[in-house]
This record gives C-alpha cells, structure tokens and sequence, in this order.
C-alpha cells in the first residue's frame, strides 16, 4: 500500500471520529437541557426555592446565556424581578 492510497482512507477514519465525536456532544447536551429543565421545574415551583422578597406565585423559567444556567424569575415585592440562575438545580 502506498502513500497516496492510505491518506483517504486516514482522512475518512478522521471524518469519521470528527463525526461521532459532533454526534455524542450534541445528545449528551440535549440529555443535560432536558434533565436540567425538568429537575429546574420542579424545584423552582416548590416554596424552598422562593427567594425572599418574591411572589412564589409568578415563576417563570428560562435559559441564560450571562451567566450561564437555567433562570427561575419571580415578581418580587418591589416590582422588580427576582432571578435566582444555577447551572443545576
């Protein structure tokens, strides 16, 4: 075999690891913002998470980007918003 016949076949093996490597990344991302959702849900409606000063009743729930997490926001008692943002809840 010589030189040129292998650096094809190398540069596919490389696609090919490149590929997988894209693949699992992207599901392994999904998985942690759909658990991370469901886990943020549920703790963010149970009064423990309420900061103080805020309505437990007005959650909503978001993604940030600065900083990055997962965001529960309530109406504070001031008018203002109250956003309390972790990684994982």
């Amino acid at each position: 075999m010589t030189a040129t016949q292998s650096a094809p076949t190398t540069r596919r093996r490389w696609g090919v690891v490149a590929g997988v490597t894209v693949v699992v990344i992207v599901i392994a991302a999904l998985a942690y913002y759909a658990a991370g959702w469901q886990r943020m849900d549920s703790a963010c409606s149970s009064d423990a998470a309420v900061p103080q000063g805020a309505n437990a009743d007005s959650v909503a729930f978001a993604w940030s980007w600065a900083p990055p997490g997962f965001a529960c926001t309530w109406d504070g008692a001031d008018g203002e918003p109250v956003t309390v943002v972790k990684l994982w809840w």
